[in-house]
């Protein structure tokens, strides 16, 4: 894991920076779906306590951020669009087994 650094915008627009020490699982991926804004860039970093930080860039809005305690609770936020989630699943090596080939 390294120090990772990242700018946003607070609440008031307000240009912000923090550092973490982590690893981006995915970084300025972008997925255009119905009901978020269009041209958002999401990026993932896993946090040296297994938190994860998402990362959300907007054309409108600008930057802002959100930690979310497992992978689980960031899917019931509603963090990432599901193209994106998958992703990270894939990233981090979660595979659901299913027989249904045999």
């Amino acid at each position: 894991m390294t120090r990772l650094k990242i700018k946003y915008n607070d609440e008031n627009g307000t240009s912000s920076t923090i550092a973490f020490d982590g690893t981006w699982l995915l970084k300025e991926v972008r997925e255009d779906v119905q009901g978020r804004d269009i041209g958002t860039l999401y990026s993932v970093a896993l946090t040296a306590k297994g938190q994860y930080l998402v990362l959300m860039e907007t054309p409108e809005h600008g930057s802002r951020y959100a930690v979310y305690s497992s992978f689980q609770e960031m899917i019931d936020n509603d963090a990432l669009p599901p193209g994106i989630a998958c992703m990270v699943n894939e990233q981090m090596g979660y595979v659901e087994y299913l027989d249904i080939l045999n």
